[in-house]
């Protein structure tokens, strides 16, 4: 080369620029190419001398427009993209100078060029990284060597709220929830540092203190020399999973404590448990609603301020509303005052912040409302956790169902006595014949008649029913047998005192097995409602009163074209101006008239359309008024009709609404523009007119602006805030708004000062209420620096390709149609190489199923029309599965091509736990179903039957079936047999295959056999069995079992078994926890049933013992009460007639014997009685004071024998009340008798005392002894039947040991109580407590008992008195007792009997009632009732029959009174006496 001073000379340049390898060009001003180098003559493909003398490809009146070329030292500079003949794209960035010569007119250009292909190349693929990881569902996050946040993607913001700017700088710890132990965060700093990648699940904490999962992968970053320059986070939210897995968990904890728990306290806690695990149950309640007495109770409740809420009707809270409706709800404190001022809720308890409730459902029925709440503003509660409550609460429902049926079961038959008696009506139990079977207490209260005097009675002929309401009875009942509809009607009741009670009669028929049993009759008192309906008339008055007063119109008109009114209110004159005459009857004007003729036609309409579906109308419509204004008005009404279903009138209220009209109208259109307001971002907000006049801008605009106040940009236009640049662009775009938004766009802000930012602005077109617009209203948004980041980001492209590649989601770029690239994960997601998925087809991995869908998205995106951002599809794996994913994607600028980028999220897994969910949700539903059936239904093979009908359709199973167990016990083995199927329509039926029936469990079933007898399942695939198994199970094409123990009082009843056909299917342990509750159930029910037959069985043997007890009974008392009277009668005469004294002492033992004998007879019989429920209490007034002097006197003498006192303490001298004289009087005997018998020394005290307590006064009597005492372990049987203190052959004291029982039965019965005080040794204290219903010293009554003393006087004249008795011995006795007193004379037999009756005159005849072999003393008494003269003699049965029942049984064949025998003297002449006297008397007043 040459060197002058002057430099390189020109020829020396152009070699220089030869050798260069950038492409060099000079070319005149016209364009006109001069000089071209090697470089550019090579890539143009082109010799130097034919480029010479052409034009440079960019026109130079370009360039002279170009600010840049205004002097020779300023240059042009542009990037220009060339498609070369092969399809491929160069990039050069020319740059071009201005050369000036000798004046400014003579100058010429100098382009360089350089290829910058491969750093655009970088620049794309950073672009594209840059995307997919701003776009990525994953989080994103790079730090420094020390933790120190770097950069986030906007997935980090979504996750945990912080902004980037809240971040950057930071360290990773601002995410620590302090809940993961130190020693993972050791691990994680040890394998990151020393360059390894470390990935495991993170608890940490949001922004708003929520805690949430993350599954982190955490990769070292490094430079060319492997040193660590930077960590990179990939991290997904995983919270749903973990919520999932722990759903999941608590379903399968609630369904084990289903089968663990029959305590229902204790099954509330389990699934408070159970539910921890899942959300925040700090403070829980259950509530449970029982529709038969509408009453809410809350069984289990934890809460931090309220106490339990008491059982009550359901009132209107939130818990009411949820049952009421049930519908799950989330409340928070602005929708509770929501519901509040609409009256739905009225505030109950502490006022919390969120409260999310859903009802527990068997069916359709609620049964109630599991309720969550929060007082803590760090733990808030969201739909999320209401859908887990709703998930959750079938099963709960049906845990708690179950628990509640298992314990109902228990005591089902009690409960059903107890309704029964203790119903608010009258319920009778009829047989198909009208025979009375059973009647309940409240029919005894009200008519008077006792149980036995109707039940085996004829109800029709029992003159209970008044004449005509039993023969309307009779035919309602047989219409009702007949299964007619009959209405409810009225029934009159003839009381047993003769008054009349009407009644409401329902009936329905009881059927067992479609055999009609009986007839349950209900009977409802309605004479109160009789008095209401009065009180209704009444109230009719006051409300024609009200009416007048109402701030509207009341009317009534008819429903014609006229639409006559026949009454309005006063009300009319506000509302139209017209007096109420000038509108009846359209007397000045039709109603119809003053309705606006716009709106006539609709309210026509809607009336016609609400009177022809029979609902109320509702309409707001404009009238004018007499003076020609006009309202709004709202109108409610209903068409009223008559029996046959004609509309006989109109009936409604009209009422002024013109202000509220108005209100809503000026409301609509300030609600228009705050909801503009709300949707747009909170950056700069400005509003404009139709001109783009600015009317509203608020503070942050102000300030960006640089304008000082709102008043200096008033009016301005809103282009002033665009840059110059971009004002065109804006100008465009804001005038096709009202054609079409055109969503975001970006562009460059300038404010007053010159400073620059770029904007995204989102605008909208606002309208006012009848849709004509009226302004813009303009959302900015400052992304400089986002734009900066993203500039940012592009600078490194390693650490972009780590990233890339270190998400978790699929990530691609798709041109043409064709994948270009993608990531690590997404090969991996569909199990292909790279170089088998690039180039291809992106619909190559689409499912077909699915294909249209992708496709039709696509041509949507690259089209410019609006496309979904994200949704699901599957992708087709290289194994020929299916991946479900969910994909968001893009159009972005790619080499000048159109390209989608986007990213793929995994999400096979959640949907197979959301198919697995759905099904367990199904499944719960079946066996909630299923439960619901085995509640309510009654017959059990239909129940049976039903519930695996549902568990199979529910299940998605193909066979579900019961086998029953069985003995063989000649050969010892033991069987199943089939007893009930459901099968699919793919299933083939077995339950007629004989294999299936006495099939033995050994040896072929042997194990499964010792695993169902422990309670355990049999869950296995048949392909896994032993070959014999298999084989007998595949005929049946059985590819999966489950088998469930069913449990009948903990043995080994069966089992339900579960067949899968269609794949092999092994159940989970939540499904089989469900499945294992229904076989529980089932084997309560089964358990109810087999008790429900034991217990017929042993009703009917009970009823059978009785019958054999009570003939053993009756003949006991029968042979032992004749032999009695001779016994006890000649003792008796022997003992006034001898007066040795040694014999007289024979003679009084053989009288205290035969009393001891009778008195165990007795007590035996009153026992009996008892146990049969016979004892009839006759309640009259008693002075208890004087009634205990009176049994003390008939003991004085007893006590005296045996040296001892008897002494009374009584605190009143009247202590009056109502209780049974008899029993009263059996009660205290018992007691003193027992005192006197076992006390040698001392004696008895009887002390009486009146206790006022809490309200009420009782009467307390001691008997109180100084006897042998009653040791501890004693006291506990002495009330026992046929028990003593000594027994045995040790035994000292004589009597049954049934005094003590009858006593407390006895004191029982008559609503009193009965205790004991002893200690051995020192004597006994017997207290007995009576209530005290009436006391009053100034009403004393004398009920003493009558002695020999009290008999009444004799006759003094001779009468004949007639003895009828087979027994030799009673009429002796008779004969013997009688003598002095009549004159007596003797039948042994009927015939012989009737025979002296015909021949004399009697004023009075005892009749035995067994006679031998001739008639008995009954029809003997009907003989002798047709003799005239006999009709009124009184005849008293004398009868050794002295069962429950036999008197009052002979008094209503009609003796006149009766004696059982033995009987003593003085009892035999005092009814003598007394019938002789009273014959007299009327013989003297005749």
């Amino acid at each position: 080369m040459i060197f002058t001073d002057k430099g390189i000379n020109e020829l020396d340049q152009f070699k220089i620029l030869d050798d260069l390898p950038a492409l060099f060009c000079r070319f005149r001003k016209d364009g006109t190419i001069f000089f071209v180098n090697n470089a550019y003559s090579k890539f143009f493909h082109s010799k130097k001398e034919n480029i010479y003398g052409t034009k440079f490809f960019i026109d130079t009146t370009e360039l002279e427009k170009s600010e840049s070329i205004i002097s020779s030292i300023s240059n042009f500079k542009e990037q220009y993209s060339l498609r070369l003949e092969n399809g491929s794209v160069i990039w050069i960035e020319w740059t071009i100078n201005k050369i000036v010569n000798n004046s400014s007119d003579n100058f010429e250009y100098l382009a360089v060029g350089i290829d910058i292909s491969k750093h655009k190349l970088v620049e794309e693929q950073l672009v594209k990284i840059s995307t997919a990881v701003e776009q990525s569902k994953s989080t994103v996050i790079i730090t420094d060597t020390k933790g120190i946040i770097e950069y986030v993607n906007p997935r980090f913001t979504e996750v945990t709220g912080y902004t980037p700017e809240e971040v950057m700088g930071k360290s990773t710890q601002i995410l620590k929830s302090g809940k993961v132990d130190k020693e993972t965060y050791k691990q994680l700093w040890e394998t990151i540092s020393s360059g390894r990648d470390w990935q495991g699940e993170l608890l940490n904490k949001k922004k708003n203190g929520d805690l949430f999962w993350e599954l982190v992968s955490i990769s070292p970053v490094k430079n060319s020399e492997n040193q660590i320059t930077h960590y990179l986070a990939v991290k997904e939210e995983i919270s749903g999973y973990k919520k999932s897995e722990n759903l999941e968990k608590a379903l399968y904890q609630i369904s084990r404590a289903v089968i663990d728990n029959e305590n229902l306290d204790e099954l509330y806690s389990s699934i408070h448990r159970s539910l921890g695990d899942v959300l925040p149950v700090e403070n829980l309640f259950i509530a449970i609603y029982d529709k038969d007495s509408n009453l809410l109770s809350f069984p289990y409740m934890i809460d931090e301020f309220d106490e339990p809420y008491e059982t009550a009707p359901p009132g209107r809270g939130l818990t009411e509303y949820v049952l009421r409706t049930g519908i799950p709800l989330h409340v928070d404190q602005k929708i509770f005052q929501d519901l509040v001022d609409a009256g739905e809720v009225d505030l109950y308890g502490t006022d919390s912040l969120d409260w999310i409730g859903a009802p527990l459902k068997i069916g359709d029925n609620t049964i109630g409302v599991i309720v969550v709440q929060s007082y803590n503003e760090n733990i808030r509660l969201g739909d999320r956790d209401l859908k887990v409550l709703i998930y959750v609460s079938d099963q709960i429902a049906l845990a708690i169902e179950r628990t509640r049926t298992h314990n109902l079961l228990k005591s089902s038959e009690e409960r059903y006595r107890l309704l029964f008696d203790k119903a608010a009506d009258i319920i009778i139990i009829l047989d198909p014949q009208g025979i009375v079977l059973d009647l309940n207490h409240l029919f005894e209260e009200e008519t008077g008649y006792s149980r036995t005097e109707l039940i085996g009675q004829n109800i029709f002929s029992s003159q209970v029913l008044a004449t005509k309401s039993a023969v309307s009875s009779a035919f309602y009942i047989t219409r009702i047998i007949h299964g007619k509809n009959v209405p409810i009607f009225e029934t009159d009741i003839v009381k047993k005192d003769g008054s009349v009670i009407t009644y409401e009669l329902r009936a329905a028929p009881i059927r067992e097995k479609d055999s009609l049993i009986g007839i349950q009759a209900i009977l409802r008192n309605v004479t109160e409602r009789k008095r209401t309906e009065a009180k209704l008339h009444q109230s009719e008055k006051h409300l024609s009163t009200l009416m007048s007063n109402l701030p509207g119109m009341a009317y009534i008109r008819k429903y014609n074209s006229d639409w006559i009114m026949e009454f309005v209110s006063q009300g009319c004159i506000e509302l139209t101006g017209f007096l109420p005459e000038e509108l009846i009857h359209n007397k000045v004007v039709t109603y119809a008239e003053l309705i606006h003729p716009e709106d006539k036609e609709n309210v026509f309409i809607s009336v016609r359309e609400a009177v022809r579906n029979k609902e109320p109308y509702q309409i707001v419509y404009r009238i004018r008024t007499k003076n020609s204004g006009e309202k709004w008005v709202w109108e409610k009404g209903a068409a009223q009709f008559s029996r046959k279903g004609k509309v006989e009138a109109l009936e409604g209220f009209i009422t002024d609404i013109t202000s509220r009209i108005h209100a809503e109208s000026a409301l609509k259109e300030n609600e228009e523009l705050y909801r503009k307001l709300i949707a747009t971002l909170p950056d700069i907000i400005a509003i404009t007119n139709l001109k783009g006049e600015i009317v509203f801008l608020n503070e942050v605009g102000i300030r960006i602006s640089g304008y000082s106040s709102f008043e200096e940009i008033r009016q301005k236009s809103f282009l002033i805030f665009i840059a110059e640049k971009d004002k065109e662009r804006a100008f465009l775009s804001f005038k096709k708004i009202f054609v079409q938004n055109s969503g975001l766009e970006e562009y460059t802000f300038e404010n007053i000062n010159g400073k620059q930012a770029l904007f995204e602005i989102q605008k909208e077109v606002l309208k006012s209420i009848d849709g004509s617009p009226y302004g813009l209203i303009f959302s900015c948004r400052d992304i400089t620096s986002r734009k900066i980041a993203e500039t940012e980001l592009a600078q490194s492209e390693e650490k972009y390709r780590t990233l890339i590649d270190s998400i978790q989601d699929g990530v691609f770029l798709v041109v043409d149609e064709k994948v270009s690239f993608i990531n690590r994960a997404f090969k991996k997601m569909i199990g292909y190489d790279s170089d088998e998925i690039q180039g291809r087809l992106f619909t190559d991995f689409v499912a077909p199923e699915d294909l249209e869908l992708v496709k039709g998205n696509y041509k949507l995106r690259q089209e410019g029309q609006a496309a979904p951002a994200s949704y699901e599809w599957r992708m087709l794996h290289k194994n020929g599965s299916r991946v479900f994913v969910n994909m968001s994607a893009r159009v972005i600028n790619y080499q000048n091509k159109k390209a989608t980028i986007g990213t793929l999220k995994d999400i096979t897994l959640q949907k197979e736990l959301e198919h697995t969910l759905l099904n367990q949700k199904n499944l719960f539903k079946g066996i909630a179903d299923a439960a619901n059936i085995l509640l309510t239904e009654r017959d059990f093979d239909l129940a049976i039957k039903n519930t695996i009908k549902s568990l199979g359709k529910s299940s998605d199973i193909d066979r579900v079936y019961i086998f029953e167990n069985d003995i063989d016990e000649e050969n010892s083995k033991y069987l199943m047999n089939q007893k009930y199927e459901w099968i699919s329509e793919r299933a083939g039926s077995e339950i007629n295959n004989p294999d299936l029936q006495n099939l033995s469990y050994f040896p072929m079933f042997e194990e499964w056999y010792s695993i169902l007898k422990k309670g355990g399942i049999i869950n296995s695939l048949i392909k896994d069995l032993n070959p014999e198994l298999r084989d007998f199970l595949s005929i049946q094409k059985i590819k999966s079992i489950l088998l469930v123990p069913i449990l009948v009082k903990k043995e080994f009843w069966g089992f339900i078994g579960f067949d899968y056909c269609k794949s092999d299917r092994i159940w989970n342990e939540s499904e089989i926890s469900t499945l294992q509750t229904t076989a529980a159930n089932l084997g309560a029910v089964i358990e109810r049933e087999i008790a429900k037959k034991e217990l017929i069985e042993a009703k009917e043997t009970a009823e059978e013992m009785s019958k054999l007890k009570s003939s053993f009974l009756a003949n006991m008392s029968h042979e032992l009460r004749t032999p009695l009277i001779a016994i006890l009668g000649y003792a008796e005469i022997l003992k006034i007639e001898i007066e040795h004294r040694e014999w007289n002492e024979m003679v009084s033992t053989i009288m205290h014997s035969g009393k001891r004998l009778l008195e165990t007879l007795n007590l035996i019989l009153d026992l009996s009685k008892v146990e049969a429920d016979k004892v009839q209490v006759n309640y009259n007034e008693l002075n208890i004071a004087d009634e205990i002097t009176d049994i003390i006197n008939l003991f004085t003498t007893v006590a005296q024998k045996k040296n001892l006192y008897i002494k009374s303490k009584i605190g009143s001298d009247t202590v009056l009340t109502r209780l049974d004289k008899r029993l009263f009087h059996s009660v205290i005997s018992n007691l003193i008798n027992n005192a006197i018998k076992y006390t040698d020394k001392g004696g008895v005290t009887v002390e009486l005392n009146v206790l006022n307590s809490n309200g009420s006064t009782q009467a307390l009597i001691n008997v109180i002894d100084t006897g042998i005492g009653i040791a501890k372990e004693d006291q506990e049987i002495i009330f026992d039947e046929f028990r003593q203190v000594s027994e045995g052959y040790n035994r000292y004291f004589e009597g049954a040991g049934l005094g003590l029982t009858i006593a407390r039965k006895f004191t029982e019965k008559m609503g009193g109580s009965i205790s004991l005080q002893s200690e051995k040794g020192k004597g006994s204290t017997f207290t007995v407590v009576f209530p005290v219903q009436v006391s009053s010293a100034n009403n004393k009554i004398n009920n003493h008992i009558p002695n020999e003393n009290d008999l009444p006087a004799k006759s003094g004249r001779n009468k004949k008195v007639l003895v009828i008795d087979d027994d030799f011995s009673s009429r002796k006795i008779v004969e013997l007792f009688l003598r002095g007193e009549v004159e007596i004379e003797a039948a042994s037999n009927d015939k012989e009997g009737l025979e002296m009756i015909n021949k004399n005159d009697y004023s009075l005849i005892l009749l035995d009632i067994s006679l031998g072999k001739g008639a008995s003393g009954i029809d003997v008494l009907r003989i002798i009732r047709e003799n005239p003269k006999y009709k009124s003699i009184p005849i008293i049965a004398v009868t050794a029959h002295a069962m429950v029942g036999d008197r009052e049984k002979f008094i209503s064949s009609g003796f006149n009174d009766y004696l059982s025998k033995p009987f003593a003297k003085k009892n035999l002449i005092s009814k003598v006496r007394n019938y002789i006297t009273n014959s007299e008397v009327n013989q003297v007043s005749n």
